[in-house]
């Protein structure tokens, strides 16, 4: 007999395996709407997280810009040991020209001579007539069009994710629709067997719905191809394998409201985006504009020297040479400006000019396309609206003629001809009713883009 505590272990066990088993079935049952699809692909595609890091570049760019506006300070100390011999005249610095000053005589040339040196310099940029300030809102602009390109991507994101979305529903209810298609001839191959065997019907008929059985077989394997193609597309921007992705059909029933959207946005990204173009290629030209102008520098230095020449230019020990023997400081206020540089600020302001032309024009452009696309989705909702009534009685009486032709063929009043037209025009009607929804969809995706409504839109149908 089994003791209490392998009972017990037993139930925890098999507890454990269905409740797993629970949460498995209930994570591959989710159904995804759009917006979940939408979260998760923005999370998940490299492209986003590409642009995401873009934006806090640019974001970081901004402190960097401010802290570049703080005093230069900068400290060096050395020690030097070498000849200290000094030839009157002078001569054009070319890199780096060491010091030599000091010894007088011949008998010096090959006598070493340390020494030591220690500077703090610093330089401010007391007035540069508004470069500091173009410098910062050059930044800023720089990190609003890093923002706006990653909404302006985000969005672009959203419209592929939509038009998939309302492909996939489309394919499933076309598999559907084309699964009703194939049952109907089954059955018709199915009266046909049981009527060529009493020898009411011929044996052509028998093989004639077989021809139709075959061809209603063959469009709807394409369709599932073409399903799962859109499927496989899907996984690879949301991360989610294709056996787990599960899209409701409900939004292209025949009850769907067709009239609950508001299209009264102003915002579009990626109109924003061209607009945070142009600002950031203005602050450019009047940064550059600013950088050609004079500055007033302040400039503050102090130094100490030592070294094994005395004050008489005589060597001595050169222990003398370490340790400061003089200290000095220095500060002034210094007057920058190159005269040449009208000549490149005017060179550099006409590439300017052309580029922020270019821009303003991309910007009309997008808003053109924009506005042709509203209105060629207003005309396009509005035959969908006109058409749909009538398209949902062809689909009814198709129904309706399709049940007649099947009773009357039994009966032998008509022909396998007048059956399979019957089932053609019910399988027309049912495939022009949902080319009808999708268009619909279509038509309000593409306004929803176009107006700046997309996450509006997104939301209404969920």
């Amino acid at each position: 007999m089994q003791s209490y505590k392998s009972i017990a272990l037993r139930y925890v066990l098999y507890t454990g395996i269905f409740l797993y088993s629970k949460t498995l079935y209930a994570q591959s049952s989710q159904i995804y709407s759009l917006k979940k699809l939408i979260e998760l692909s923005e999370k998940y595609t490299p492209s986003i997280r590409q642009s995401e890091a873009f934006a806090n570049a640019a974001t970081a760019h901004v402190t960097d810009v401010k802290h570049e506006q703080l005093p230069f300070l900068k400290f060096n100390a050395q020690a030097s040991l070498g000849s200290a011999n000094a030839v009157n005249g002078n001569y054009f610095p070319m890199g780096v020209v060491p010091s030599t000053s000091g010894s007088k005589t011949v008998e010096q040339n090959n006598q070493p001579v340390l020494g030591d040196l220690a500077t703090l310099y610093s330089e401010y940029d007391v007035y540069n007539f508004g470069l500091n300030r173009a410098r910062n809102e050059n930044a800023e602009a720089e990190a609003l069009l890093g923002k706006t390109a990653l909404e302006k991507d985000k969005y672009q994101l959203k419209i592929e994710l939509a038009k998939l979305y309302f492909n996939i529903l489309t394919y499933q209810n076309l598999r559907e629709i084309d699964e009703k298609n194939v049952n109907r001839y089954a059955t018709i191959d199915t009266i046909i067997q049981s009527l060529a065997h009493a020898g009411i019907k011929p044996g052509a008929d028998l093989s004639q719905a077989n021809a139709e059985l075959a061809n209603a077989k063959i469009k709807l394997n394409k369709t599932k191809a073409k399903l799962q193609e859109a499927l496989q597309t899907l996984s690879a921007y949301a991360g989610i394998s294709v056996d787990s992705l599960n899209i409701n059909n409900r939004i292209l029933d025949s009850t769907v409201a067709f009239d609950n959207l508001i299209y009264d946005s102003t915002d579009n990204p990626i109109l924003n985006y061209y607009k945070s173009n142009n600002d950031y290629l203005a602050t450019n030209a009047l940064l550059l504009k600013k950088s050609y102008l004079p500055k007033f520098t302040l400039i503050v230095s102090a130094w100490g020297r030592a070294s094994s020449l005395n004050l008489n230019l005589q060597t001595e020990a050169l222990s003398k040479g370490l340790g400061f023997q003089r200290y000095n400081y220095a500060a002034g206020i210094a007057f920058v400006y190159d005269f040449m540089d009208v000549l490149h600020k005017k060179d550099k302001l006409a590439e300017y000019k052309y580029e922020m032309q270019a821009g303003q024009e991309a910007y009309n452009q997008q808003k053109l396309n924009f506005d042709e696309a509203d209105a060629q989705a207003n005309l396009q909702l509005k035959l969908v609206m006109d058409n749909l009534q009538q398209l949902s009685v062809q689909r009814k009486s198709a129904h309706a003629v399709y049940a007649d032709k099947e009773a009357q063929y039994k009966a032998g009043m008509v022909t396998l001809i007048d059956l399979t037209n019957a089932s053609f025009v019910l399988y027309r009607s049912q495939v022009d009713y949902l080319d009808a929804i999708d268009n619909w969809y279509a038509a309000s995706l593409s306004k929803a883009i176009a107006t700046g409504n997309l996450d509006n839109f997104i939301q209404s149908i969920n």
